[in-house]
């Protein structure tokens, strides 16, 4: 999928295997469900490419659970967005490098020889990481992955946050905030995904 091509699968879950490869190449990919990836298939996602899976996603389980063999994803300077947890296992390999990112809404858990490798990028996660066999590394000035971000974007911001909390209502969100402290703070900017 290249140059600027939308692919999306609206309500149904999306298996990569045996050998396949899949590339993301300056184009989005949007998956309204759950992402398998296995027996030596291999995912890429490069030059500003964005991968969103709304569920869960594994790269070395087949879709019923079973172990399988390794799978492969590389994330250099394109994006993935995983709404749910991510479980990489059985001598799989992610490597995020050349400034990209690859953040997970829930747990991680990175088992048997496998491996979360961030040479020059982001990974981040909301939940817990479970490493086991410390597989999960980053070359960068924050290498430290246990405490829910490690790489090149993971810095410190320059606000404390007191609170922060969001209402539904009729005509959308609204958001409310406090800070403790503000250092070389000038502006707030909000993003949504």
């Amino acid at each position: 999928l290249s140059n600027e091509s939308q692919l999306n699968l609206n309500n149904g879950d999306m298996n990569t295997e045996d050998q396949s490869i899949f590339q993301i190449d300056d184009s989005d990919v949007y998956i309204n469900g759950a992402m398998n990836n296995d027996y030596f298939a291999q995912l890429t996602v490069q030059n500003g490419g964005t991968l969103t899976i709304t569920g869960d996603f594994n790269n070395g389980i087949n879709p019923i659970g079973d172990e399988v063999t390794a799978g492969f994803v590389d994330v250099d300077g394109g994006s993935i967005s995983v709404g749910g947890d991510l479980v990489n296992d059985y001598g799989s390999d992610i490597t995020v490098d050349g400034g990209g990112s690859l953040a997970v809404t829930g747990d991680v858990t990175n088992d048997q020889d496998a491996t979360i490798n961030v040479p020059d990028g982001t990974f981040s996660y909301g939940g817990t990481l479970t490493d086991p066999f410390g597989g999960v590394t980053s070359s960068s000035s924050d290498s430290d992955c246990d405490d829910g971000c490690c790489g090149s974007g993971c810095t410190a911001l320059p606000v404390t946050l007191m609170s922060f909390e969001g209402h539904e209502i009729v005509t959308g969100v609204e958001l409310n905030w406090t800070t403790v402290s503000e250092i070389t703070n000038d502006f707030f900017t909000l993003e949504k995904s």
